[in-house]
């Protein structure tokens, strides 16, 4: 009778055991797979951030205009204001961008980039510069001299003169600041371009024009009063609009 009564102890003792065994181990082995899920789903989730961050850090403004965009581009010469709301140390009455297309600001060590960009595009672009300094920074830029679009028309119109350019501008429209061809204009307009290349616009573009040598382009003028496609294209800076009058074209002497 006590040999049985020991084996029984001893069952419920050895069971008491592996059942507390078992427990442990099943603790053990949920605390492993709460670890690891935390780590995987931290992972899942910097790898989703990770594309939003880089794309918000890399920030490279295009230099390429669009063609239907004429809204002024600041470019080298021109005169900036620079008005920082709250901020009168940060603010600037006059600040000329240099030949570069660069300009300073207070309280930033590097130059800043303006050529190129619009008022409203370098506003922004002060703005975030001096969120290191303010919150929320609200920055105005307003061009007080426009200085980097020069263009002329000469010859046989009723107003020549020099012409600074607050847009883009295409051929037929400078023609009307001009007060239009005279009644002694041909039947040609020369276009000079005396400026070097256009920063803000494509390299690879070809020049439009009906026929061109080196740095004059040809302009059938009746062609341009109409507005034909390839006859009306954008002035650049520096270019010089010329129309010969009748008796002076080669054109003209060709046909009399």
């Amino acid at each position: 009778m006590a040999m049985k009564y020991l084996k029984y102890r001893w069952a419920i003792s050895n069971g008491g055991f592996v059942s507390s065994l078992v427990s442990f181990t099943s603790c053990v082995s949920f605390a492993v797979l709460v670890f690891w899920g935390g780590l995987l789903t931290a992972a899942a989730q910097t790898a989703a951030a990770q594309p939003a961050t880089e794309s918000a850090a890399v920030r490279i403004p295009n230099k390429l205009v669009p063609v239907d965009d004429t809204r002024y581009r600041i470019g080298p010469g021109d005169v900036l204001g620079i008005v920082v709301r709250k901020a009168p140390e940060l603010s600037l009455e006059a600040v000329r961008v240099d030949q570069r297309g660069m300009i300073r600001i207070p309280m930033i060590d590097d130059e800043v980039m303006a050529a190129c960009r619009t008022e409203n595009d370098l506003a922004t672009q002060i703005a975030d510069l001096y969120r290191a300094y303010k919150n929320f920074p609200s920055v105005n830029v307003f061009v007080r001299e426009f200085q980097s679009r020069p263009v002329s028309v000469i010859g046989a119109v009723n107003v020549p003169g020099q012409f600074r350019l607050q847009r883009q501008v295409r051929v037929l429209e400078l023609l009307s600041f001009a007060g239009g061809p005279s009644a002694a204009a041909g039947r040609i307009i020369d276009i000079i371009h005396t400026g070097g290349p256009d920063v803000c616009g494509d390299p690879n573009a070809p020049e439009v024009a009906a026929a061109s040598i080196d740095n004059l382009g040809v302009l059938q003028l009746n062609d341009t009063l109409k507005g034909r496609e390839g006859s009306n294209p954008f002035v650049k800076a520096g270019d010089i609009i010329s129309l010969p009058e009748a008796d002076q074209s080669p054109e003209d002497e060709a046909s009399v």
